[in-house]
């Protein structure tokens, strides 16, 4: 068997074997929230059309996030229709298992097709590595199901088939007009799972910049009559239906859905506290981000390189935009869970971070070496071990999902040790 092979088949493996626990934890554990904040408004399109044909309802959230559950939610009409035909509510029974598990569907997608980015970029044992490390150190796995009707994961899977498709269209020049129209397609989903996510887009634009002619040729390539026509077709397929809605709804084709909130904290971002306070600091709640972060200096030495400029830019976006906002904090769910958005393309720089460690302690021998592999196992265990800790904490609610404090968080990290 080959080496790549091989690292393949361990990462299906891995797959399946935490896919079978979703659905263990989804069918006997897991308590749904469809009509949870944000989640009842992303999934209220699919019960007013459906159930209600009320197609002149408005909910200020896109629809992006009831597309990606429509198939699930039919299968389970139908089995409230031939089951319970009383119940054909759109909300409880089988819709509740449709939605989690629509959530774990997307989150296989976007792990296979950021595991194939990875090993595009990276020794495959470096992208089996960095795929295992977000899935049991950060909390995507309780957005696939306890959160499935978040646009979170759907996001996620969007962004990993982003990148896919970008180094497809290099990679095939004959299949280069089909990977366009899909990457046009999937930038229009990404738009209608959350508007503001559009920006995701740089990440294409800004691919190999810094590395001079390189990129005036992408960007030539981008504005090509091969690629162009193709993505703005791809992205009308999905994005034109959100504003005809718009239009029938509030009579506008574009909408600020946001118009009656703010940015509250302009003058005074709340940086330090979207970052590591106590409350839903992403490096505290998702340590191992931290070496996401210092990958990106360690992009430039890996074939990840087209994408130095674009991860940074993306991650201080997302905290530009959380740190003004009047609910920086995001209501009463777990960690700040914007970020989840660009965890495919964190992804890149944390793959770059073990890349470079890894060789970096290679090339050491003797006792330096294995001082080396100690600290960074170490470090890397602890980082999980937080993870895992306060995801349990707050499933036995220990840690408030609303606003924690260091009591809660120190009782649920040492809470088995």
């Amino acid at each position: 068997m080959k080496t790549n092979d091989r690292y393949y088949f361990y990462f299906k493996l891995a797959l399946v074997t935490v896919a079978a626990a979703m659905v263990l934890y989804e069918l006997f554990y897991c308590d749904h929230f469809i009509g949870y904040m944000d989640g009842k408004y992303y999934y209220q399109y699919l019960p007013e059309f459906f159930i209600e044909r009320n197609f002149s309802f408005y909910v200020k959230f896109p629809m992006g996030t009831a597309l990606c559950e429509l198939p699930f939610f039919l299968v389970a009409h139908l089995l409230t229709l031939w089951l319970s035909p009383g119940n054909v509510t759109g909300y409880g029974g089988f819709y509740e298992y449709a939605v989690g598990f629509c959530g774990i569907f997307f989150f296989l997608v976007g792990c296979v097709l950021l595991f194939k980015v990875l090993r595009e970029l990276f020794e495959s044992k470096n992208a089996l590595f960095t795929m295992l490390l977000l899935i049991v150190g950060t909390p995507l796995g309780l957005y696939a199901t306890k959160y499935a009707s978040f646009s979170h994961v759907y996001t996620f899977a969007m962004g990993s088939a982003l990148l896919f498709f970008i180094l497809r269209m290099d990679a095939d020049p004959k299949r280069e007009m089909g990977y366009a129209f899909l990457t046009g397609l999937v930038a229009g989903w990404i738009f209608i799972l959350r508007n503001v996510n559009i920006v995701f887009l740089l990440i294409y634009l800004l691919y190999d910049f810094g590395s001079g002619r390189r990129w005036t040729d992408h960007l030539a390539k981008v504005f090509s009559l091969r690629r162009l026509p193709f993505h703005i077709i791809g992205g009308l397929v999905l994005v034109l239906p959100q504003c005809l809605y718009w239009k029938r709804t509030t009579g506008s084709f574009l909408l600020n859905t946001y118009a009656d909130e703010r940015f509250a904290y302009l003058g005074e971002p709340k940086i330090l506290e979207v970052l590591f306070s106590d409350a839903k600091g992403y490096f505290i709640f998702t340590p191992l981000m931290i070496l996401a972060v210092l990958g990106w200096f360690f992009m430039r030495r890996t074939k990840a390189k087209s994408f130095r400029f674009g991860v940074p830019l993306l991650f201080f976006y997302i905290l530009c935009i959380t740190s003004t906002w009047w609910c920086w904090w995001l209501g009463g769910v777990y960690s700040i869970r914007v970020f989840l958005d660009i965890l495919p393309f964190m992804a890149l720089s944390l793959g770059a971070f073990m890349a470079c460690l890894d060789y970096w302690i290679r090339q050491k021998s003797g006792m330096e070496k294995r001082v080396y592999t100690g600290i960074y196992v170490i470090c890397i265990l602890f980082f999980v071990y937080v993870n895992l800790a306060l995801l349990a904490g707050a499933q036995r609610g220990i840690v408030n999902e609303t606003f924690s404090n260091w009591w809660e968080l120190r009782r649920a990290i040492f809470h088995w040790i």
